[in-house]
């Protein structure tokens, strides 16, 4: 795949430009903050958080590593988005512009644990993360479908 602006898929139709880096931060925000509260949620229900004294580090805990995947997983293997994605009306396909499979959608979850990941939409030229590339996934905009 030399141009990811470019791209043709088997169905024929041209995706003229990826989602830029300002839709990619913004649909982390939100993710971030959704995967955030769902995991306090879950941790306050199963008593292992108190919302009074909040010392415990909720990032370094199992079930928050559990919640961000599942969210990432259910979410873009059913619906191709997130609750980001929806928001900014963009969608997630395979590098060739078709609906990703299960282990696409596995591999580009697993990648957002990398170290660093987050800012590689950042310093990429096409706002194409490593989560994008291991996976061999894009983002997109709606508007292209």
């Amino acid at each position: 795949m030399n141009d990811l602006n470019s791209t043709i898929n088997e169905r024929n139709f041209h995706i003229s430009q990826l989602a830029n880096k300002s839709i990619r931060a913004l649909n982390f925000i939100i993710d971030s903050v959704v995967i955030f509260i769902l995991n306090y949620l879950v941790l306050l229900n199963f008593g292992s958080i108190n919302p009074i004294n909040k010392s415990n580090e909720t990032i370094y805990n199992p079930t928050f590593i559990l919640i961000f995947l599942a969210y990432y997983i259910v979410f873009e293997y059913f619906t191709g988005k997130t609750i980001g994605k929806f928001i900014t009306k963009t969608t997630v396909l395979t590098d060739g512009g078709l609906k990703p499979t299960f282990i696409n959608i596995v591999g580009r979850s697993l990648s957002r644990i990398i170290p660093f990941e987050p800012i590689s939409c950042m310093i990429s030229d096409k706002a194409h993360g490593w989560h994008d590339s291991l996976s061999k996934t894009i983002v997109i905009p709606d508007s292209n479908l």
